[in-house]
């Protein structure tokens, strides 16, 4: 290893935080050193610490770094960052440089770094000499041995944390720029040519940022109990792809202006999802394709996965950032996919809004289908009812369906929706749940399931023994006699008598997925859609207003929580707010299945407690004030 390299500070493993150190009332904020040593094992756990190094080494590869080594690394850096989080104080270099001033000896010595101490007289003498000679010496291009590391003088340590914090940056920061003035627009338009979409450095440093935030949420996902893990492990997990806005403080351009944005980088944002093509565009223009309810914001968009499963608190467990509608179909699966991965979760059912699945097919869809996902959303207007055929098979909404079924059913759900409360063909909701019930007889049976090429086969639902269906091109089946079964016409041709396949052959064959983008497994808006569907947005939602709407460095709503500029500092800011959230989740949902935390040859036990008695309970037998004379039990008045 080259000696120009310093080696990682170790981190005393026999002082990272055990399983207990976890468990706090809810609401309840962590003290610096509680918070440090969950940061620490948090940190330990994902593995960051040799990430970082790596990619360092690799960026300084063929170079010579005049000076000494920084005081405080990037990844200690890092730690005091998530432990502000934590402790529940926005994510400023002012409030890493107070925490370092309450630490005591102890978290010094768990962080690896030298104390904080007064420096005398003499020595400010001495370190003020030493910076002016290296000034003058690097400008004249000589290069300077490196020198032992001393002490910071509090006058001095927000300059090494910023410094250390910069180096930290620019290790996955996609845009390399000055962040200290702001452009014109002509300054920006060139700007965007040195650094184009393209660039492989642009996007090797973007996957570094999604890279860092996947270990960091998996560390946070190691603070459940082992046994919860392993559970959650062998279940099919439930996750939920969701983006939140990401606002920065920023003023709307309200007309042409010299100067483009402090945020260069970020975008429109309207939550009807339109975002105008994602750049800074004039803001009259982008009010004028707007309503005057829809609210027009200017930011970053985060991708979130959340898991969604019935025994597991609802905890993020990946994470990206772009602009506003930008590559959604790609952040979507790449969240998902970290979450899998890292997390060494088996693929199960994945749900979101519209946006993913109307992205590009082989940018959303195909690809967390060939990871083993079974995807569940739902549908633009444009899209309900009748999607496609196959063989005389109608794709009604999703699932394959006989030609027969009646119209009614197959536009249940646009005369639920979409048509005005004075259309007469408008059916209310208890009328809607019947018609999508009354499908089921007309749905098409599976006779193979797919092979691995994705062909399948299907027949009739008139056919076999388990017919729900009786048509006179159909022989009925032995078995269904003395069965009630729906009477249907088959439909033929009236101009060339034509029969569709489905009603004479035996079984069809559908050739993997003909319409990829519209089908799913589960039929839409029946019990079972419903009951999944309505899990996973309530969790995802409820997770990002836990984000966007909570306490401390996880507010991320509020954009003054996070001054700093650039991509990566709000990437930074929103990532140990996301992690400071996932740790809340999981005490919350320890503390409410009523569990006492106990240690076991190093395993964390989940032991019940009993169920506080309700007041109808402590109460019973007891008569009312109101309760007539003859009717007052002796001994139990309340």
């Amino acid at each position: 290893m080259s000696k120009i390299f310093s080696e990682p500070h170790p981190v005393f493993l026999q002082t990272a935080a055990s399983p207990a150190d976890l468990l706090m009332p809810t609401g309840t904020k962590y003290s610096p050193k509680e918070a440090l040593k969950l940061a620490l094992r948090i940190s330990e756990q994902s593995g960051i610490k040799d990430l970082l190094f790596d990619w360092k080494k690799k960026d300084r590869a063929g170079k010579t770094r005049p000076g000494r080594a920084p005081w405080i690394s990037e990844y200690q850096v890092f730690i005091l960052l998530l432990t502000v989080a934590l402790t529940g104080q926005p994510t400023l270099i002012t409030n890493v440089k107070e925490l370092l001033l309450a630490f005591d000896h102890a978290c010094f010595e768990m962080l690896g770094v030298a104390p904080v101490r007064e420096l005398n007289e003499a020595e400010i003498r001495i370190e003020k000499r030493r910076r002016s000679t290296h000034r003058r010496e690097r400008t004249q291009g000589k290069l300077l041995d490196a020198q032992p590391i001393l002490p910071p003088h509090i006058e001095t340590m927000y300059d090494r944390i910023y410094h250390s914090y910069r180096l930290l940056t620019r290790l996955a920061d996609p845009h390399q720029i000055s962040l200290y003035r702001r452009y014109t627009r002509a300054e920006w338009e060139i700007v965007k040519q040195k650094l184009p979409a393209t660039d492989k450095e642009h996007f090797d440093r973007t996957e570094r940022a999604h890279i860092l935030a996947g270990r960091i949420l998996h560390g946070t996902f190691y603070c459940l109990p082992r046994e919860a893990r392993r559970r959650i492990a062998k279940s099919t997990p439930i996750l939920a792809v969701d983006g939140t806005f990401l606002p920065v403080k920023e003023a709307p351009l309200t007309g042409k202006k010299l100067y483009a944005p402090a945020e260069a980088t970020a975008a429109y944002h309207v939550r009807s999802g339109n975002h105008f093509g994602g750049d800074f565009d004039d803001y009259s223009k982008a009010q004028q394709k707007t309503s005057q309810s829809e609210k027009v914001g200017f930011g970053y968009e985060l991708h979130l996965a959340v898991l969604s499963s019935d025994d597991a608190p609802k905890v993020a467990l990946g994470m990206t950032q772009d602009k506003p509608g930008f590559r959604s179909g790609e952040n979507g699966f790449y969240a998902a996919q970290m979450a899998v991965k890292n997390n060494n979760l088996e693929p199960g059912i994945i749900g979101s809004d519209r946006e993913y699945p109307y992205s590009k097919l082989e940018k959303y869809l195909s690809p967390v289908r060939a990871m083993g996902f079974e995807p569940i959303f739902d549908y633009r207007k444009d899209d309900l009812g009748l999607q496609g055929s196959h063989k005389g098979f109608i794709l009604v909404e999703g699932s394959w369906y006989s030609p027969s079924m009646p119209q009614k059913l197959i536009e249940a759900t646009f005369d639920y929706r979409e048509r005005r409360k004075s259309d007469p063909q408008r059916i209310d909701e208890k009328t809607y749940k019947k018609r999508i019930a009354m499908r089921e007889p007309y749905r098409a049976v599976t006779k193979e399931h797919p092979n691995e090429q994705g062909v399948w086969r299907a027949q009739c639902p008139a056919v076999g023994g388990s017919a729900r269906l009786v048509c006179s091109l159909r022989e009925p089946h032995v078995k269904t006699e003395g069965r009630h079964l729906l009477p249907v016409f088959p439909q033929i041709t009236s101009s060339t008598g034509e029969v569709p396949a489905c009603c004479e052959q035996k079984t069809v064959t559908f050739p993997s997925l003909l319409h990829p983008k519209l089908e799913q497994k589960y039929v839409f808006e029946s019990e079972e859609w419903s009951l999944i569907y309505r899990s996973l947005r309530g969790a995802v939602e409820s997770f990002n207003n836990s984000a966007k709407r909570g306490s401390g460095a996880a507010k991320l709503g509020d954009s003054t929580m996070r001054p700093r500029r650039g991509w990566i500092a709000h990437f930074l800011s929103a990532l140990v707010g996301i992690a400071s959230v996932n740790v809340a989740k999981i005490s919350a949902w320890l503390k409410k299945r009523g569990s006492d935390v106990a240690q076991d040859g190093g395993i964390l036990t989940v032991q019940p407690q009993k169920r506080p008695l309700r007041r109808r309970e402590r109460t019973a037998g007891f008569t009312r004030g109101d309760e007539p004379p003859d009717k007052v039990k002796k001994g139990k008045v309340s």
